[in-house]
């Protein structure tokens, strides 16, 4: 439900939001790694933002596989 809501605020111009979602799945056991973000088109209209960039490499080490 986080990744959808994720998506949600990504369609709706909210980035903000979008990357406290995406921080949040990053930080607990949910499987998912920064790959899986960095390579999702979902969410290209992150990919240059200092905070989504920040977020990256906060978790690339921590996760992973």
């Amino acid at each position: 439900m986080v990744m959808v809501m994720a998506n949600i605020y990504v369609m709706c111009g909210r980035y903000e939001e979008a990357i406290e979602r995406l921080d949040y799945l990053l930080s607990i056991e949910s499987g998912l790694t920064t790959n899986d973000f960095k390579l999702n088109e979902e969410f290209k209209p992150l990919w240059d933002l200092p905070a989504y960039q920040e977020m990256i490499r906060k978790h690339a080490t921590s996760n992973l596989p």
